[in-house]
This record gives C-alpha cells, sequence and structure tokens, in this order.
C-alpha cells in the first residue's frame, strides 16, 4: 500500500447583481464526502475526511461497510492507487446498488486508468440515479471523459444543466467559469456566435479574465469580422499592467500574439511588429518568473 494511505487526510460589485438576473442562486445541498472537489474548472480529488487508520479500524469491525469501502477507495485514489480504488468501490456497490458516491469514484478511478469506456458507463449511472448532493460532481467528471473520447458535443446539455439549474449546489462562481469553457467548446464546435454571447456574459462578471478576450477574439475571426475581432483582442490587452501574475502574463503574450498577426493581415506591419515585441518581452518575462525567480533578501539584509 502507498505510504501516503497511511497518513492522516484532511468583488463583484454591480456586475454581481446583472449576474443574479443572469443565473439562479443555487439551493445550499447537503454534499455527502465525494471523491473530487466541485469547483466548476476542475473535477479535483480530495482525501477522506478519515485517516487510513481510522478508515481501517472501521473495516475490522464491518468489512462490507459502504461508507467505510468508500472512504479507503478514495484515499487509494488520491494516491494514484487506481486499481485497488476499483476493487473497493465495486464491493461498495455490491452492498448497495444505488451508491452515487461508488459510481462517481470508480468513474474517476478507471478514468485515471485510461478505461473511458468503463468510466462513461459509471458516470451515466450516477448521473441517472440523481442524488443532488453529487450530481454536479458527476457531470462535470462526463463532461471530461466525453472530451477524453473526442466527443464533445454531446457536453452540452450538461453545461446547460450545470449552469442552469439551482438545486445542485452550483454557485454563481461556478457558473461563470462552465460559461468560459462552454465558450471554448462553441469554438470547437464552431459556433461562433455561440461563443461570443458566453464570453460577454462572463466577461460581465469578470472584465479581467484575458483569456475570454482571446477566445472571443478568436470566434469573432471565425465570423470573419475582423475589426470586431480586434477589439475583443484590445479590450484585454488593456489589463496589461506590466506587474502580471504568470497565469494572466501567459494570456497577455497570446493576446498580443493573435494581435500581432491580425494587424499583419490588415497590411499594419508596424503595430504587427510592435505587438510581436510586446509579446516576446512577456515571454522572457514568464520563463524569468519560472526559471530565475528574483531572491527576495530577508529584511535583516535589505537597506
Amino acid at each position: 500500500m502507498n505510504s501516503y494511505c497511511r497518513k492522516s487526510i484532511n468583488g463583484l460589485g454591480n456586475a454581481a447583481f446583472a449576474l443574479s438576473l443572469i443565473f439562479p442562486l443555487a439551493s445550499p445541498v447537503s454534499h455527502i464526502q465525494s471523491a473530487s472537489a466541485f469547483d466548476g474548472v476542475n473535477h479535483r480529488l480530495k482525501p477522506p475526511k478519515s485517516s487510513m487508520v481510522e478508515i481501517e479500524e472501521r473495516l475490522k469491525r464491518n468489512p462490507l461497510d459502504p461508507a467505510a469501502l468508500c472512504d479507503r477507495g478514495q484515499a487509494y485514489l488520491t494516491a494514484g492507487e487506481c486499481e485497488l480504488a476499483v476493487v473497493d468501490y465495486s464491493t461498495a456497490l455490491k452492498q448497495n446498488a444505488k451508491l452515487s458516491q461508488a459510481y462517481i469514484g470508480r468513474s474517476r478511478a478507471n478514468e485515471m486508468i485510461g478505461n473511458h469506456q468503463a468510466a462513461l458507463s459509471d458516470v451515466d449511472i450516477a448521473i441517472k440515479i440523481g442524488d443532488k448532493s453529487s450530481l454536479a460532481d458527476a457531470m462535470l467528471l462526463k463532461i471530461g471523459i466525453l472530451s477524453a473520447l473526442n466527443r464533445p458535443a454531446e457536453s452540452l446539455p450538461l453545461y446547460e444543466q450545470l449552469i442552469t439549474r439551482k438545486d445542485i449546489g452550483v454557485g454563481q462562481s461556478d457558473c461563470i467559469n462552465m460559461l468560459h469553457q462552454r465558450s471554448e467548446l462553441y469554438l470547437r464546435l464552431n459556433k461562433p456566435e455561440l461563443a461570443i454571447k458566453d464570453t460577454e456574459t462572463s466577461l460581465l462578471a469578470r472584465p479581467y479574465s484575458l483569456s475570454c478576450y482571446l477566445t472571443q477574439g478568436k470566434a469573432y475571426a471565425l465570423l470573419k469580422k475582423p475589426d470586431k475581432e480586434l477589439v475583443a483582442y484590445s479590450r484585454g490587452i488593456t489589463f496589461d499592467t506590466g506587474k502580471l501574475n504568470l497565469s494572466m502574463g501567459r494570456s497577455i503574450c497570446q493576446l498580443y500574439l493573435a494581435r500581432a498577426k491580425l494587424y499583419r493581415n490588415m497590411g499594419k506591419l508596424a503595430l504587427a511588429e510592435a505587438d510581436a515585441k510586446k509579446a516576446r518581452a512577456q515571454e522572457t518575462n514568464i520563463y524569468q518568473d519560472i526559471y530565475d525567480p528574483k531572491e527576495v533578501k530577508p529584511k535583516a539584509d535589505r537597506k
């Protein structure tokens, strides 16, 4: 057993009002302990609340305790022991065939192994069971599995439910994250008008979301509307303060490169070169931030 398993595992302002008119407020849902943390962007794994020692003690008392088996399966899952997790989740399901948590956990384990079809089968059962405390997790997991199977179009009804339903514990922030995800999916499916609609709604709440401007610009490029494409890139570039975090720095770099390409196509070569130069400078900053971070001297050494 992996040694990890033996350890104890434990400003929108006016935009907020505007978004409340668009998104329903999520009703609080009492979530059971699940193998993932729903955040609308990443289907993150998290350890169980109990330590492995505590879980093993429960299983000594009752080797077929479904809840304890799910907890151990979850511990295995977070430690990367996917095959062992599958065994525990399967044993739990033999005791309770309606245990949505176990189907989601086994689906996640199979997905990590690469058994996408088995993962899809399990997550479909979890969604069919309809346990509201884990339904959002199941839907988000299915979106990832469909992407791995190169069947992204089938994710659209899932996004619609996650964004619009108010009874499965999805909050406004999660809805905005998924609007951004869906806009990129629309772009991939060659539906630029819908991508633009989602980016505008997302930017209403998060005007600093630079990747949204990039997605929007690409959508206008598909529609062959260079003037609006230029506006989208330029709106994002206005947030270039010169002091951006790593993620925003990467997005600014991509925005400058996209606008440089557009300027070049428009015959505005001087502007294109200026943007390309800024992109190169930003790439240098990103490299330094990752590989050559500035050393901060202790206060006692500062003059």
